[in-house]
């Protein structure tokens, strides 16, 4: 059994492993850096550690974020530098079991970071592979 924090994108629903994910935390002041990728957001002092921020709405190929009382950031646990993913809203953590993630994918947008769906009730969720994000 697997515990998988749940977040929204554009109203779609994704899950990553705990496991990758250091803590959740609101967006703070955060610095911009000249001439670095779209969707590099820019750098963050988190707890004494220079953080880059990423918009994973960009890496999916979606309009740019606007930050929102329920923006959350993802600080993920990576074993180089620390590395923080900007989601439009935290929203529970849940388990789910292996063999309910599978591997047919009906979004093109996520696919390169996916790992696969969980649909649970009425509701799909995108599983996100946070190796794919890392790199």
């Amino acid at each position: 059994m697997t515990q998988v924090i749940v977040f929204t994108i554009d109203g779609e629903k994704y899950g990553i492993d705990v496991d990758h994910v250091q803590s959740v935390e609101r967006v703070e002041q955060m610095t911009r850096v000249p001439g670095t990728a779209q969707e590099v957001l820019g750098v963050m002092n988190m707890r004494g550690a220079i953080t880059t921020l990423i918009d994973l709405r960009i890496v999916m190929g979606k309009p740019a974020a606007k930050l929102t009382k329920n923006t959350r950031l993802l600080l993920l646990a990576t074993e180089d530098d620390p590395l923080g993913v900007m989601v439009d809203e935290a929203r529970e953590v849940i388990q789910i079991e292996e063999d309910e993630v599978s591997d047919s994918l009906s979004s093109s947008s996520n696919s390169a970071i996916s790992q696969g769906v969980v649909k649970r009730g009425d509701e799909l969720i995108f599983m996100i592979d946070a190796t794919m994000i890392y790199n």
